[in-house]
């Protein structure tokens, strides 16, 4: 197909195509704004398309708050987010030693507003800052709407129980104690087991 000028049709805009046909060579005169408009109408669908793809809903507006366990006691992340990001983060950790975990704290406060779930641990925080991150992490989770398991929570106190042991005869006793959601200490009575030296 060969394009040719019109003659005195150039300023117009107008174009004539030469198509070989079966009795000869036809001439095609198409308007050349027919032909933008539908190109640009192809183009506006595309961009519009994609558009739509990237605005899609990633979180569930809302603030979302979780705590974990850092160096010095229970780090608490306070997410807000709309549809497509975070808005604002706030992080809690009284416990934490101001000179390094507060570091953390006030450093990757700033970072997970451009970062998000990207953001980096603290050199010389890693307590805090794991906690942060895994605090971060289960709040996004939850903001997407993905079921998260709830953390297991002890009761301080001490506990005591027993089972039978290696002869099935004898109980060993066992007393557990647990202090700030840890196991603290444990203790084993005294029971009927023989110890095998080798």
């Amino acid at each position: 197909m060969k394009m040719i000028n019109r003659k005195g049709a150039h300023a117009a805009g107008r174009y004539a195509a030469q198509v070989p046909g079966k009795n000869g060579t036809v001439t095609v005169k198409p308007k050349f704004s027919a032909v933008l408009l539908i190109v640009a109408l192809a183009l506006g669908l595309t961009v519009g398309c994609r558009t739509l793809k990237n605005e899609a809903a990633q979180y569930t507006p809302g603030i979302y708050t979780v705590s974990q366990k850092g160096y010095g006691g229970e780090v608490t992340v306070s997410v807000t987010v709309d549809s497509k990001a975070i808005t604002s983060v706030r992080i809690s950790g009284d416990r934490e030693t101001p000179s390094i975990g507060g570091r953390a704290v006030k450093a990757m406060s700033a970072e997970i507003l451009t970062k998000g779930d990207k953001v980096e641990a603290v050199s010389g925080a890693t307590f805090t800052s794991t906690a942060i991150k895994a605090a971060l992490s289960e709040a996004l989770a939850r903001a997407k709407g993905k079921k998260v398991s709830a953390a297991l929570t002890l009761n301080d106190g001490t506990y005591e129980s027993s089972a039978r042991g290696f002869h099935l005869v004898n109980l060993v006793p066992i007393t557990v104690k647990i202090s700030a959601n840890r196991i603290a200490a444990i203790a084993i009575g005294k029971n009927g087991e023989r110890r095998i030296l080798r």
